[in-house]
């Protein structure tokens, strides 16, 4: 997969810091990811919460936790397509490794080295799982905030 074009609010997003890391996202937010096997669109309300880039302080070295806005666009992004959306009955829009190999590509446009991007997507790959899979408090207010449509095929 390849992205070619991420497009995000030209003011950038609109946050309230909620502490622990986690951030509220306050106006209606439009992120739209063009790549050459279809287009991600994602459409959130006021109240979704993210905590932008997971890991913890410990891999702050590595990967800065937020990011310019294209950066935060990203973890913003791949945290939604770990959300169940209410558009999609509760389900998620996008299969776990399409998930992640978006977020992978989106790393990619951000300009990251390969390798950079490579250990990110492998890191996810091997603890994500249960952020995928398990909801928690967290997951029932945001999927209610959150719409997904896309045209991506499915990547094997």
């Amino acid at each position: 997969m390849k992205v070619n074009d991420i497009i995000v609010p030209k003011d950038g997003f609109k946050l309230k810091a909620c502490g622990d890391r986690y951030f509220q996202i306050c106006e209606p937010t439009e992120i739209t990811v063009i790549t050459d096997i279809g287009v991600l669109n994602v459409k959130i309300r006021p109240g979704f919460f993210t905590n932008f880039r997971s890991g913890g302080f410990f891999v702050d070295w590595f990967i800065d936790p937020i990011g310019d806005r294209i950066h935060q666009a990203i973890w913003i992004v791949h945290d939604c397509c770990y959300t169940p959306c209410i558009n999609k009955s509760r389900s998620h829009a996008i299969d776990r490794k399409t998930s992640d190999d978006l977020l992978l590509a989106m790393l990619l446009f951000a300009k990251e080295s390969r390798f950079k991007a490579w250990t990110i997507w492998s890191s996810v790959r091997m603890f994500g799982s249960s952020a995928y899979e398990d909801d928690d408090a967290l997951t029932d207010e945001n999927y209610k905030r959150l719409e997904i449509n896309h045209t991506l095929r499915r990547i094997e």
